[in-house]
């Protein structure tokens, strides 16, 4: 299965000064709970109508704080919150 990173390197980028002209959508939180292993399919069909922001050539951040929030159950952080913690680079 490709990682999450090399799929969204496939989207078209958009910059900042694209994103001027651009109608954001009014937005509505909705969860939805799926296996892992559908997100790449799920990606794969939002990248004719998505892009990914890119500044500076960049398509991540420089974040000096990542806040990551969760339920927990039974004192354990959910499973899809220790894979992304422990794949993304934090360096």
């Amino acid at each position: 299965m490709p990682g999450i990173t090399d799929i969204l390197q496939q989207f078209e980028p958009i910059s900042l000064a694209e994103m001027e002209g651009v109608k954001l959508m009014n937005r509505i939180d909705t969860k939805f709970v799926m296996p892992a292993s559908l997100l790449p399919e799920l990606l794969a069909l939002a990248q004719t109508s998505y892009f990914v922001q890119q500044a500076a050539g960049k398509r991540t951040g420089d974040y000096d704080t990542v806040f990551v929030g969760f339920p927990i159950w039974w004192y354990t952080a959910p499973r899809i919150v220790n894979t992304f913690l422990e794949s993304y680079d934090f360096t």
